[in-house]
């Protein structure tokens, strides 16, 4: 019976071991859990604070990009402006193949005459030279009426 009593007291006692055992595992696994949700937590926030400034870039880049188109558009109003000072017709009002269809719809009576040929696209770049330019302002828009002499 002794044995028994022996054989029984070494298996409780491995089995509190093994649950003793077990509990320091179970801290040790839950510690370890808490170190790896704060590290998420952490990677989380430097993933979005990346996010953020990934999409605030992107803003400023288009910000940048429509800045530079108008910057464009402003030079382009501006030469032609400058060009209409000169009594010259800038390209971006018309350009010469716009030109040269625009005069074709154009029916002229018998003895009357283009004073270039229409018809001689090389010849177009002519009309630039001998035609007015006015630019009217109505509130926010502006206008521009070519004449020729």
């Amino acid at each position: 019976m002794k044995q028994q009593i022996h054989i029984l007291s070494d298996a409780i006692s491995t089995y509190n071991k093994s649950c003793l055992s077990l509990s320091a595992n179970e801290k040790k696994l839950n510690e370890n859990f808490e170190t790896f949700n704060k590290f998420s937590k952490s990677a989380l926030r430097r993933i979005n604070s990346l996010t953020y400034f990934q999409t605030v870039s992107i803003h400023f880049s288009s910000i940048s990009f429509i800045m530079d188109n108008l910057e464009e558009n402003f030079d382009v109003i501006i030469s032609a402006i400058l060009f209409s000072k000169q009594n010259v017709l800038h390209p971006s009002v018309i350009t010469p193949k716009q030109l040269r269809q625009e005069l074709l719809k154009i029916k002229i009576s018998g003895s009357s005459e283009f004073p270039v040929d229409v018809d001689n696209y090389n010849e177009i770049y002519k009309y630039f030279s001998i035609s007015t330019l006015s630019v009217l302002y109505v509130e926010k828009y502006s206008f521009m009426q070519s004449k020729f002499l």
